[in-house]
């Protein structure tokens, strides 16, 4: 039920947070072999994009209601819930930390993993579970919270296939313009408002009721939406001509970037314009080391314009910062250009000039970034679809 306001005799209330930023990549061997790839370019660029895509598809399926998630247990037994269209497999799992009573206590944690079968990447992130409302008379214990593992599960499916189904429709228009973050915000609020029964699992507790408020998670949700966006754009845009980019950050230092868009206009762009460095987490999952990236989406302004942009990459450690310049002209060769300059339009106007590659390579500071492009012209799968990763590595 949504809008009404049980009794907080028999009902409780979880509040989730982040202890992970946006849903990054698991760093091990399979998604070091796939960003080596992409950085070459060409074909090696658009397979992983080809994989990138049908890890998104996962997320259209999943709105449209080809694939739903299903209760199932991990090699140890535990509850998880899960859900696969085949090329792409979720899992979510929580585990209990510790009793609590009283509003703020932490009581578990909770993950969510997908990884795709084509590259053998995974994303991961991680939230806390605390209590925020629950009866006076009830003490929170492990047994408990196995009772509620179900419901939260349910209950976390539904805030992801409500957010795809969301992107889906706001895809679905010739002229996407998409807000990540205004999005997610809308989502998970409306989702804090649900109140979900529990008695059958939990109704010998004295519980009838749960609800789990979902606000702090506003922002990482966003990071979630451009990779569940980029495939749904591609396939509903009307324009002649797309760029997408993944920035890949592999180093230590946290950035952020700015864009200037020369020519077109932005379709999808990350909820945030922080990107973190590797962080080391642990959670419901164990131990992992991740890599966050930012996702754009970039078209022509009219069928017959360009697409024209710049990106700069700052790192917090106060070094000079990247920029990436993309031009991709409705004649003649596309171009992409990595080095450092000060202002973003004389920066496109200086390295706009096709070079004939399709890979290049900058060093800033104590770093380096490669920019990559699938092709130089030409369209890509019966469309004119281009793509470039960016991965910033130590230098």
């Amino acid at each position: 039920m949504t809008g009404s306001t049980p009794d907080p005799a028999d009902s409780i209330t979880f509040a989730v947070e982040p202890d992970t930023s946006g849903f990054p990549a698991v760093v091990d061997a399979a998604f070091r072999a796939a960003v080596s790839q992409s950085k070459l370019g060409g074909d090696s660029t658009q397979r992983y994009f080809d994989a990138l895509n049908q890890t998104s598809d996962f997320w259209g399926d999943l709105a449209s209601g080809a694939i739903t998630f299903a209760p199932g247990v991990d090699p140890e037994g535990n509850p998880v819930f899960m859900a696969s269209n085949g090329n792409v497999e979720m899992r979510l799992k929580a585990q209990f930390v510790s009793d609590g009573g009283k509003p703020g206590d932490l009581v578990g944690n909770a993950t969510v993993a997908t990884r795709d079968k084509t590259l053998g990447v995974s994303s991961w992130t991680a939230v806390a579970v605390r209590i925020a409302t629950m009866p006076l008379y009830l003490k929170f214990t492990a047994d408990l919270f196995s009772k509620l593992v179900v419901p939260i599960y349910r209950n976390t499916a539904r805030v992801l296939t409500d957010l795809a189904s969301r992107l889906q429709q706001a895809t679905r228009t010739e002229t996407p313009s998409i807000d990540a973050l205004a999005e997610s915000s809308e989502v998970v609020e409306q989702e804090s408002q649900v109140v979900d029964n529990v008695a059958a699992e939990a109704g010998e507790e004295g519980l009838e009721y749960m609800s789990i408020e979902w606000g702090a998670v506003a922002l990482d949700v966003a990071c979630l939406a451009p990779l569940m966006a980029l495939p749904m754009l591609a396939e509903f845009l009307g324009h002649a001509m797309t760029h997408a980019l993944i920035v890949q950050n592999v180093t230590g230092t946290d950035f952020t970037w700015t864009q200037t868009v020369v020519h077109g206009e932005t379709a999808m762009q990350p909820g945030q314009n922080a990107l973190p460095g590797l962080k080391h987490e642990s959670g419901a999952d164990g131990d992992v080391t991740l890599s966050s990236s930012a996702a754009f989406q970039t078209v022509n302004y009219t069928d017959y314009g360009a697409i024209g942009y710049v990106l700069q990459l700052h790192p917090a450690d106060g070094n000079p910062a990247a920029t990436l310049v993309v031009s991709v002209p409705w004649e003649g060769d596309n171009t992409v250009w990595a080095g450092t300059a000060g202002d973003p339009d004389q920066a496109y106007r200086q390295h706009n000039v096709p070079t004939g590659q399709l890979t290049t390579k900058a060093t800033f500071g104590g770093y380096t970034v490669t920019l990559s492009l699938n092709k130089l012209s030409g369209k890509t799968y019966d469309s004119y679809y281009y793509c470039s990763t960016a991965v910033i590595e130590p230098a």
